[in-house]
């Protein structure tokens, strides 16, 4: 994109600060940030909005690092881990929180959301998956263990279009948040 997705602003925002928000409002206890750099400005901004910096020293290898890390330094007594890429910054804080009560419902090993039949994010891993996450030829990351296990999921349905938009590209930003791009790169 040319700039990094988790200082890209959502209103007085970062998506990295808006993440951190909907997920502790949403019921998450500890958000676990996973970076390259445990001293730069984005694990002070993660701080500040009460997150928790962990160390991603391998990033090229794609998010299933991120949340193989995370898994890692979860405390024994953690049953799930609720993963949410950081450019999904639309998901709502009732979305996370009828996924978490939807998970302490069922003892599914998988629950996401669904919007109009398309699966978002964030997902919610169940301790019995842990060990397969943690596995090393996952040719598709975290998606081969969904794909793996959709047949004993719990999808949730929901009405938030937010768990299906993924900010990848500078097109996709400004359609969804005109004003911060304007704001911030029509001066260049």
């Amino acid at each position: 994109m040319g700039t990094s997705k988790p200082m890209l602003r959502i209103g007085n925002q970062t998506f990295l600060e808006h993440a951190i928000f909907t997920l502790k409002r949403g019921g998450c206890e500890r958000v676990l940030v996973c970076l390259p750099d445990k001293h730069g400005p984005l694990a002070a901004k993660t701080l500040q909005a009460g997150g928790h910096v962990i160390q991603n020293t391998d990033p090229e290898k794609g998010p299933i690092s991120s949340l193989q890390i995370g898994i890692k330094h979860l405390m024994p007594e953690i049953e799930r881990v609720l993963f949410c890429p950081v450019d999904y910054p639309l998901i709502k804080v009732k979305t996370v929180q009828k996924l978490v009560d939807h998970f302490q419902k069922t003892d599914a090993p998988l629950t996401f959301p669904v919007y109009k039949n398309e699966r978002g994010h964030p997902v919610i891993f169940h301790r019995k998956l842990f060990g397969k996450l943690l596995e090393d030829d996952l040719p598709e990351g975290a998606r081969t263990v969904v794909l793996e296990n959709l047949s004993h999921a719990h999808p949730v349905n929901t009405e938030d279009n937010g768990v299906v938009i993924d900010i990848d590209d500078m097109a996709t930003y400004r359609q969804h948040f005109p004003d911060e791009y304007r704001n911030r790169f029509s001066a260049r």
